[in-house]
């Protein structure tokens, strides 16, 4: 009778942390998802930035704005961003910063997108990025002509 009782205490106490260690691997795995989804916005968000800084030339309120919001998503990308990411960022400011007011070399500012997809690809986990960079792939990226 009493090897009953422990054998029925042993198989529930093994039952109960199968179900926590199920439990605590199915949070991580939401959790992964959760980051690596609000990443994905955020890098979004900083190419809506470019984009929108990109736009606002001639017109002295969308440009403050733009580099307002491009500011709040750099910002936000230096919480999060792997290393591989924030040199690619940190690229771009320093193309950004030497060429503020000045017209700017479009192949070097898609060169340096383009590397910071890659670098966000690969960040991501995705198995296509090292392909892509394999044969060296391009992105195409909207850059309206200054004026």
């Amino acid at each position: 009778m009493n090897e009953d009782v422990i054998l029925v205490l042993v198989v529930a106490a093994v039952m109960a942390g199968v179900a926590i260690a199920v439990y605590w691997s199915g949070k991580r795995r939401e959790i992964a998802l959760v980051e690596s989804r609000y990443r994905f916005d955020l890098y979004g968000e900083l190419f809506d930035a470019m984009t929108d800084l990109n736009r606002s030339t001639g017109d002295d309120y969308k440009l403050s704005r733009a580099k307002a919001r491009l500011a709040r998503s750099l910002n936000r990308i230096n919480l999060c961003a792997g290393p591989q990411v924030l040199s690619h960022v940190n690229e771009l400011l320093d193309f950004l910063n030497q060429h503020r007011d000045r017209e700017f070399d479009v192949t070097r500012l898609s060169a340096i997108c383009n590397g910071l997809v890659l670098a966000i690809r690969k960040e991501a986990g995705d198995p296509g990025a090292r392909e892509l960079e394999a044969q060296k792939a391009r992105f195409r990226f909207y850059i309206p002509p200054r004026k």
